[in-house]
């Protein structure tokens, strides 16, 4: 089990992805905006971010920046919309992150990417 943050300002979105996170077993916690987002980062040192690319009040990616600047290891998974957002920032390393999906996407996408920066689900 991991400890999750998912940062998402769009709640259906957000609600939608808290349920796949959760019935594979992790802890989760979740976030609308920047300032929480990294609050909670600070108290909970999650094991791996999940964070919108754009979030209103906010340069793209900015979060991510912060985040990979506070923990050079969290593991980060950037989720767009929009992927030429992130394109147009040359690209999901550029920006920190470590994967990147395209949303909406399916629980067996979450799960493929959690593995790829490993993390594995409830046995």
């Amino acid at each position: 089990m991991a400890k999750i943050l998912l940062i998402e300002d769009y709640e259906l979105a957000r609600d939608t992805i808290s349920r796949m996170i959760v019935a594979d077993g992790h802890q989760l916690f979740t976030a609308a905006n920047a300032a929480d987002a990294l609050q909670i980062w600070e108290l909970e040192k999650p094991d791996v971010a999940i964070c919108d690319v754009n979030l209103p009040r906010s340069e793209p990616a900015a979060v991510i920046r912060a985040l990979r600047s506070r923990d050079p290891q969290l593991k980060i998974i950037a989720i767009s919309g929009d992927l030429s957002a992130v394109n147009a920032s040359t690209g999901v390393a550029q920006i920190g992150a470590d994967r990147l999906l395209h949303k909406p996407f399916r629980r067996s996408e979450l799960i493929e990417v959690l593995q790829q920066v490993g993390i594995t689900g409830a046995p």
